[in-house]
């Protein structure tokens, strides 16, 4: 054994992974010790994917018998026996699964007594658990003493706390001996350190070294210990600041990015001006910006130093660091973005952003994206964001909605779903569905019964929607099942959706990262499905979602060979040209460590856990690691999503020491990215906007036959008569229409309608309860909405006592003779047909006709009426007077709107009355007047279809149907004068 231990670092400014890759490589050359030999402990998996990506940069991709790495983080007994003989030392119990971990912890949540929640919110607390488990287990701490640590001085709420943990203490380790099974935490510390007293009694003959790991974990700590005294053994810390100060030293505090490796070389009662740099690494470049980084990161008690700051070492070090903060996310996004992209302009040139912040990094991939650049980033996606993670939760979103409209469209226009048939076939049944049997108010929880019913639909595609009904039938029971029944089902479903007219659904499920990664959870899922007590669908749905959001899915090569996105922990162990620390605000970087839901800081610090702060600390050796690149960028904004932010600690501290050396913080902006992102974002000089749309159609074109209704649209908007009646475009109704005022305009015409022709002479005593009943039976499924006809009863029944008191009245004066009449008149020599559907006609008792129009909207004011602007009544008695209305008198005594509501006034009757001096017909003249100049005028090819002529007389807005098509928004800024057309 070595007397004296052999403990090297690589300094930040030195890429880790690439120089560890080339000193190893002359290690080997030097010793004469073939690479394969070597074995190498590196923290994490993902950290020896990157030392093995870095040999291939080192041999210029040429084949090469690797080392053996070794995941200090995921050390498992197969990889630990390796050509270690006599290993019965390592016969540990297998760990259990992690997921058989979720859900037998969750079942024993559920079980408590006082345990009031559902099976998915029972998966996250699990989660939470086995997170606090693991921080006690990975300390080497024991679970038998938790009751101990709660002294009378706390409050009783932590007593609670700790009386539920006994799940941990009591219940859990009673589990783990009836399957079998300890503790991932638990097993791999216990082979850590079985391995370390093996080769510390049989010391390996091949040159084993530890890389890269703070030495954190205490059980990967003892490990490196004993690896750094082994003969053919040494420890390479990452970044270890060799010149820091000693008594800065002494004072270093939790949060600060020495800490932890202050904490491994106390192990040895080493300083750091003892660690030497690894002698094989192969680059002589100087340490950058160290000086800088030490005054940043100085502790508290030692900042009376900063009156001797060595000032031109600072500015040394601000050679190349740039600092940029932005107002909004967005701003910081499109900063990087440039910055990113303005790297690939120098051949071979690399750059990475490193953040915690996921919703910088989605703005930055979609900036981007719209330059064609594709990012690697290393963090991935949540597989519930994935193409087929997508499709399954589609898959499941749709059953638990019933099928309604938004959810089953949502997923059958999904790019996976083609329910065995051909592309065009597909898109064309899923066209028709949407536009003829989905919009509106329909009753859609049944495909079976919507295929029946439609009228619209060809016969393929009311078969076609059989066969989806008769899939989605195994999740649509609405009853609780088994787990396992819900999973089979939903997987079959899934893959019966995703099949094509050439290809399985099975193949094309489970396919790429994502499809394998959901087969690898969905297969595990069955093996443990037992495990969940009976569930329902939603249950279900919230159980597969909640376990889907927990997997990250990444892709197995990178996007793009020379600009990334990388976490914290893949940055610590790659430098590229071009580093951007981006999210820089406080609480992101460094992160907000919060409260522990399990225990106080006094009880954590009692029981041995580290403190919160350590997060804090790994954060800041990210940071430091980071902050020596070549060039570096950091960035953050002032406010994100709407809300103000706190520059991080570091930054307002690098601001301290630059004001200690009388050095402009100002000066670390990068003039030449800020120029590109003002220009890219600055709006144009001169903004021409389009025109107010003014078509022409030929005379040939033009309508001959419009309704009442239309004429006031024509002269309010004659654009929208040139969209709706020459185009031939109709607004489609929305998917799951509310009930809006449309539609009760619709429903309230209908019942009393058919209330009136039943009974016209005499209303029945119980009217009241005829009206009622027809509602609900008008209203079918839509009166079984939670919470739908709890709010319209009482209005209906409002308005329903109104209108019999109302026509009560009314039938002093006048008997109902017609309701929804149609009528129609053909204006002399203009070859013009005006045609009209009289919501009722009745007759007054002089024998002239009243004219009624049922409003459960605003009524046009008189004078509109009067003035020509609504003129809906007075051309309906225009056509009767002609004789348009079969059966009726010819003229008319009565023209009215009857508002109906149902609100405080639950009824208003409104009687249309001419001018002083004028009767009626002065009225019914006057409109046929301005109808016969209204088409004269626009049966000239050279007039055009204006959008909104007048301002004052333009439609509310929820009746202009075609103002996106018009681009209203656009011209009228521009073009607001009262008679601009």
């Amino acid at each position: 054994m070595s007397a004296r231990p052999k403990i090297y670092t690589l300094p930040n400014a030195y890429g880790f992974a690439d120089m560890l890759a080339g000193g190893l490589l002359k290690q080997s050359k030097d010793t004469g010790t073939p690479l394969s030999q070597f074995r190498i402990l590196l923290p994490t998996r993902r950290a020896c994917r990157s030392l093995r990506e870095a040999f291939l940069r080192q041999t210029n991709g040429q084949p090469l018998l690797l080392p053996l790495m070794h995941p200090l983080g995921d050390i498992d007994e197969d990889e630990l026996t390796i050509k270690i003989p006599h290993a019965d030392n390592f016969d540990v119990p297998p760990a259990i699964a992690p997921l058989r971990r979720r859900l037998l912890l969750a079942r024993t949540i559920e079980r408590i007594e006082a345990y009031q929640g559902n099976h998915a919110q029972a998966l996250g607390l699990a989660d939470a658990l086995a997170r606090f488990m693991d921080q006690i287990l990975i300390e080497g701490l024991s679970l038998d003493h938790l009751e101990s640590i709660v002294p009378d001085e706390f409050a009783s709420h932590w007593q609670i706390t700790i009386d539920f943990l006994k799940i941990l203490s009591v219940h859990w380790p009673k589990i783990l001996e009836e399957n079998g099974v300890i503790e991932a935490a638990e097993r791999r510390n216990i082979l850590m350190n079985r391995l370390s007293e093996f080769w510390m009694q049989n010391p390996p003959d091949t040159p084993t070294i530890a890389a890269g790991s703070t030495g954190t974990v205490p059980a990967s700590a003892q490990l490196m210990q004993t690896i750094a005294s082994l003969p053919g053994g040494a420890v390479i810390l990452p970044g270890l600041d060799r010149d820091i100060d000693r008594e800065s030293w002494n004072h270093l505090d939790v949060a600060h990015p020495q800490f932890s490796l202050k904490e491994f070389l106390d192990r040895f009662e080493l300083l750091p001006d003892a660690i030497k740099i690894w002698p094989y690494h192969d680059d002589e470049t100087a340490a950058r910006r160290q000086t800088l980084l030490r005054e940043i990161m100085r502790p508290a008690e030692t900042t009376k130093e900063w009156r001797h700051i060595n000032t031109q070492k600072i500015r040394d070090d601000l050679q190349d660091l740039y600092y940029c903060e932005t107002n909004t996310a967005h701003d910081e996004a499109l900063y990087i973005a440039l910055t990113l992209r303005e790297t690939l302009e120098t051949p071979g040139k690399t750059a990475a952003l490193v953040t915690p912040d996921r919703s910088l990094a989605a703005r930055v991939t979609s900036i981007c994206d719209q330059w064609g650049i594709t990012l690697d980033d290393s963090a991935g996606q949540s597989l519930n964001t994935t193409h087929r993670g997508s499709f399954l939760t589609a898959c499941i979103n749709a059953a638990c909605e019933h099928l309604k409209p938004v959810a089953l469209l949502s997923l059958l226009k999904h790019g996976l779903c083609q329910t065995g048939l051909d592309h065009e076939a597909f898109e064309n049944h899923v066209t028709a569905l949407d536009k003829d049997a989905l919009r509106g108010n329909v009753a859609y929880k049944i495909l079976n019964r919507l295929a029946e019913q439609s009228q619209k639909l060809e016969p393929s595609v009311k078969e076609w929607l059989k066969d989806l009904d008769h899939a989605f039938a195994p999740l649509l029971t609405g009853s609780k099942q088994a787990f396992s029944e819900f999973l089979k089902a939903h997987i079959e479903l899934a893959e019966t959706l995703a099949t094509t007219d050439t290809e399985s659904g099975h193949n094309r499920l489970w396919c790429e990262e994502d499809g394998e990664e959901a087969a690898r959870l969905l297969s595990e899922l069955s093996d443990v499905a037992h495990l969940i007590p009976t569930v329902t669908l939603h249950d279900y749905a919230d159980i597969i979602k909640h376990l889907m959001n927990g997997i990250t899915v990444r892709p197995s090569y990178g996007t793009h060979p020379r600009v990334s996105i990388l976490g914290q922990m893949e940055a610590r162990l790659i430098q590229t040209d071009v580093m951007i620390l981006g999210g820089l605000n406080e609480g992101v970087w460094p992160p907000d460590v919060g409260h522990d839901p399990w225990m106080s800081r006094p009880m954590r610090k009692q029981y041995g856990l580290p403190s919160m702060d350590m997060r804090v600390g790994l954060s800041a050796h990210d940071f430091a690691q980071c902050f020596a690149a070549r060039t570096v960028h950091i960035t953050r904004a002032k406010r994100t999503d709407g809300a103000p932010t706190v520059p991080s600690r570091w930054i307002q501290r690098m601001k301290t020491v630059l004001e200690a050396c009388t050095i402009d913080f100002d000066s670390l902006n990068h003039e030449f990215y800020s120029h590109l992102m003002n220009e890219i974002q600055k709006e144009p000089e001169h903004l021409t906007p389009c025109a107010r749309p003014s078509p022409t159609p030929p005379t040939s074109a033009r309508p001959q036959k419009l309704s009442v209704t239309a004429i006031e649209t024509w002269m309010r908007d004659p654009y929208a008569l040139y969209a709706k009646h020459i185009l031939g475009l109709r607004k489609l109704d929305p998917l799951e229409e509310d009930m809006d005022a449309a539609l009760r305009g619709s429903l309230i015409h209908a019942i009393f309608d058919d209330f009136i022709t039943t009974y016209p002479e005499t209303l029945p005593d119980n009217a009241a309860d005829i009206l009622m009943n027809a509602a609900l039976s008008a209203l079918g499924p839509k009166a079984e909405e939670p919470g739908f006809w709890g709010y319209w009863k009482p209005r209906f029944a409002n308005l329903i006592g109104w209108f019999i008191q109302h026509e009560q009245d009314w039938r002093t004066q006048a008997k109902p003779l017609k309701t929804e009449e149609k009528g129609a008149y053909t204006l002399p020599e203009l070859n013009f047909t005006l045609e009209a559907k009289a919501d009722r006609i009745d007759r007054l008792n002089d024998g002239s006709a009243a004219i009624i129009d049922y409003k459960t909207g605003t009524i046009p004011p008189t004078t509109a009426v009067r003035a020509g602007l609504s003129p809906q009544l007075p051309l309906e008695a225009l056509i009767l007077s002609h004789n348009g209305f079969e059966s009726t008198p010819d003229t008319t005594g009565y023209l009215g709107f009857w508002r109906m509501t149902g609100s405080k006034e639950a009824g208003e009757e409104q009687q249309v009355k001419p001018n002083k001096d004028e009767t009626l017909m002065d009225l019914i003249n006057e409109a046929e007047k301005g109808l016969s100049t209204l088409v004269k005028t626009y049966q000239d090819d050279n007039v055009p279809y204006y959008s909104l002529p007048q301002a004052s007389r333009a439609p509310r807005a929820q009746f202009q149907d075609y103002a996106h098509l018009a681009r209203v928004q656009e011209w009228s800024i521009q073009d607001d004068s009262e008679d601009a057309a």
